[in-house]
């Protein structure tokens, strides 16, 4: 199937889905008015499922988010499609562009020339509920190596590497104060070896140890005092929880 008919077939699951909305709020407001309650609606908003990357900021953790892949976005040159539901939904898909609007809610996307993403925005009435701009290293690299993301006043800059795995993530408030950042550490097989979690003056790490591409062992620090050492062992795991540099307790998991 073709990235096109892709594209279209998501225009028409999107149409679909928005009406689900429209039909199951109709059968809400006809059986208030038949029971003489008084009408109270609200619009829900259709978010875009978006590949964001996520890193729990409670616990440092092995997670590999990646962007939305190069081929997710090329597109067929010369073909264009416009088209409306029977809702009164709006989808368009040009050579660079996709649009897609029903209702107060609406969709769009630009793509650079060499068809990948390169800026998304998604509406509600006149609120801008999510805004997402991609850089690219060379004409040839298939993910960003820059993804910013601006939403619920909160900046999103996550940085990858060539092959798409998150190599930092920094988060600032809408006075571009930083909040908190995320560095991550791989090794030549992609493992991801370290991350260094900073947040309110508090740095946490957490070092993996390998073999055969299976992790053995994890070791976590808070402002560079060891608190943890887990040894993981035919599917258990042994941890040894550490204070002033001494071991206080262990347990098997």
């Amino acid at each position: 199937m073709s990235i096109t008919h892709k594209r279209f077939l998501y225009c028409i699951y999107f149409c679909v889905f928005c009406s689900f909305f429209v039909f199951t709020e109709s059968d809400k407001k006809r059986n208030r008015l038949l029971s003489g309650e008084t009408e109270v609606t609200q619009t829900t908003v259709a978010e875009r499922d978006n590949k964001k990357t996520v890193i729990d900021s409670g616990q440092n953790e092995n997670t590999d988010n990646r962007p939305d892949e190069k081929k997710d976005h090329l597109i067929e040159k010369d073909t264009q499609s416009e088209g409306k539901n029977k809702n009164n939904g709006f989808s368009s898909i040009q050579d660079n562009t996709l649009m897609i609007a029903d209702g107060n809610r609406w969709y769009y996307e630009a793509f650079d020339t060499n068809g990948r993403i390169s800026f998304a925005v998604l509406y509600e009435n006149d609120i801008e509920l999510e805004r997402k701009t991609c850089k690219y290293a060379s004409d040839n690299a298939v993910y960003p190596v820059e993804q910013i993301t601006v939403a619920n006043n909160i900046i999103e800059k996550i940085n990858y590497t060539p092959q798409g795995k998150t190599l930092r993530v920094e988060k600032y408030d809408q006075d571009e104060k930083l909040i908190e950042k995320t560095e991550n550490t791989y090794n030549t097989d992609g493992n991801l070896i370290k991350q260094m979690y900073t947040k309110d003056g508090t740095v946490k790490k957490s070092v993996w140890s390998f073999a055969h591409d299976k992790v053995i062992s994890e070791t976590k620090y808070c402002n560079g005092e060891k608190t943890a050492f887990i040894e993981m062992h035919n599917g258990k795991r042994i941890v040894h929880l550490y204070k002033n540099d001494r071991e206080v307790f262990v347990t098997e998991e």
